[in-house]
C-alpha cells in the first residue's frame, strides 16, 4: 500500500474523500471504528460462524473445510458489493479518469474477486491458528493502514 501511495501513477487512488477528516476522526476510525465496527463483525461472521454452519450442512469428506471456506469467501466478496458501488462518490479523480460504466462495473467485480481471494487467505490463517484473532489482526491492520494512508495523501501529497 505504501508503494502505491509513492508511485505517482497510482497515487490518485488514495485521494478518497472519506479520508478528508481531522486527525482525531481518523484516529477514531483507525482505533475504534475499523477494528470493532467492521473487522470484528466480519471475522466472526465470515471466518467463524458461516464456515462452521456451512461445513455442518455439506457432505463430510476431506475437503469439507475448504468447500465451506470457499462458500464463505464468495459471500464475503458479495458482502463488499455495496461499498464498491460508492467508490466513484469517494474518489472523484479516479472516477473522472475512467469511463463511468467501466469504473462502476470493474470496481464491483474487482472488489468481489479480490475480497473473496483475501477471504480465502484469511480463512487459511484462521484454520492454521485455530482462532479468528490472527485474521482479525491482519484485516484490521490492512483496513486501518489503507485509511491512514489515504488520510496522509490528503495532507501531504
Amino acid at each position: 500500500m505504501v508503494a502505491g501511495l509513492l508511485i505517482p501513477a497510482t497515487r490518485e487512488a488514495f485521494m478518497d474523500e472519506r479520508a478528508d477528516v481531522s486527525f482525531w476522526q481518523m484516529a477514531y476510525k483507525f482505533l475504534i471504528e475499523v477494528p470493532l465496527g467492521t473487522v470484528l463483525l466480519e471475522e466472526i461472521a465470515f471466518r467463524g460462524v458461516l464456515p462452521a454452519m456451512i461445513g455442518a450442512r455439506i457432505d463430510p469428506g476431506p475437503r469439507r473445510r475448504l468447500r465451506a471456506d470457499a462458500v464463505a469467501a464468495v459471500l464475503f466478496g458479495l458482502w463488499h458489493i455495496l461499498p464498491a458501488m460508492s467508490l466513484d462518490d469517494a474518489n472523484d479523480e479516479l472516477a473522472e479518469a475512467v469511463d463511468p460504466v467501466l469504473f462502476q462495473v470493474g470496481g464491483v467485480i474487482g472488489s468481489v474477486v479480490v475480497t473473496a481471494a483475501v477471504a480465502m487467505w484469511l480463512s487459511w490463517m484462521r484454520n492454521r491458528s485455530d482462532s479468528v484473532a490472527a485474521p482479525a489482526l491482519l484485516h484490521a491492520s490492512a483496513n486501518g493502514l489503507g485509511s491512514a494512508l489515504a488520510w496522509v495523501a490528503q495532507r501531504v501529497l
